[in-house]
């Protein structure tokens, strides 16, 4: 549920502090796809004189916040001034289960008096209000949530994997395949910190999913290959054991007759060598002259 009391007017479905206005967003009932990615055209009405006008003076914007509660995955996407449709492109590998899109009309800068003559005055006997950039200013009616069940199961990499802390380990890293349903790769709390304080810039969130995910599936992989009957029968029962064996048999994969479990991952982690390639490019590009 969104908190619409706000000390400022918002427009939304949910009170009245606009006067015979309306802002939603729409899109096609069908998500077409494009190789690796989901591509989703986008469009929003708006029906308020006073915040059109704002949009195309550069005081406010449209965007689109797009999330997968399940991959943690959370991202704006902005309209560009004058038009009201754009397309918005996902990597596939970075959803599972489900996305929500959300449209809202948000402050590009701080304003110490913001009034509009639709706003309804009974509400805001007081008088304009002061907003901050970045303050939302209209909420869409509608919220879009889009099943992805269809979706590669390993698309979450969090869904196999998990990063805990070990307060007590002087490692700074060891691995637990069999007290979860997860491959828990446990930190010291000096390497926990520092994953922490990288995971926070969306843009490293790749190159730490592969710096830890790949080297550990690989593990795993020669785990799998070289355990006897008694041992694979343990592992049957835990989830990461379960996803992986499903996306072998998708994949047709065998690894009796498998002797690199290094390209078997990549098999597995579709392009996850590519994707943290570009990844890398993202963050350095413009440091080492990539990116001109």
């Amino acid at each position: 549920m969104i908190n619409v009391n706000y000390p400022h007017p918002v427009l939304t479905g949910a009170n009245n502090d606009y006067i015979d206005c309306a802002f939603d967003i729409d899109m096609p009932k069908e998500v077409p796809t494009s190789g690796d990615f989901i591509e989703l055209e986008m469009t929003y009405s708006l029906t308020s004189v006073g915040l059109n006008q704002m949009i195309k003076d550069h005081k406010a914007k449209v965007v689109i916040y797009a999330e997968c509660v399940e991959t943690e995955f959370r991202e704006l996407y902005v309209f560009d001034a004058g038009k009201n449709e754009t397309t918005i492109q996902i990597n596939k590998q970075r959803l599972t289960k489900e996305l929500e899109l959300r449209g809202y009309i948000v402050a590009e800068e701080a304003l110490s008096e913001f009034t509009l003559p639709e706003h309804n005055k009974e509400y805001f006997i007081a008088g304009p209000s002061r907003i901050k950039k970045g303050d939302i200013l209209a909420i869409a009616n509608d919220v879009f949530r889009i099943p992805l069940e269809n979706f590669d199961p390993l698309s979450d990499r969090r869904s196999i994997f998990s990063i805990r802390l070990n307060p007590d380990q002087k490692e700074d890293l060891t691995i637990d395949y069999d007290s979860y349903h997860k491959i828990t790769i446990l930190l010291n709390p000096e390497l926990h910190e520092l994953y922490q304080k990288l995971y926070t810039a969306p843009e490293t969130r790749t190159i730490l999913a592969t710096l830890f995910a790949v080297p550990v599936l690989v593990d795993a992989l020669y785990r799998i290959k070289n355990s006897d009957e008694s041992t694979l029968n343990d592992l049957s029962d835990k989830k990461w054991y379960q996803v992986l064996q499903t996306r072998m048999a998708e994949l047709k994969i065998s690894l009796d007759t498998e002797n690199n479990m290094t390209e078997v991952a990549n098999k597995i982690l579709t392009h996850v060598f590519r994707d943290t390639m570009n990844s890398f490019n993202s963050v350095f590009g413009e440091l080492i002259g990539g990116n001109e």
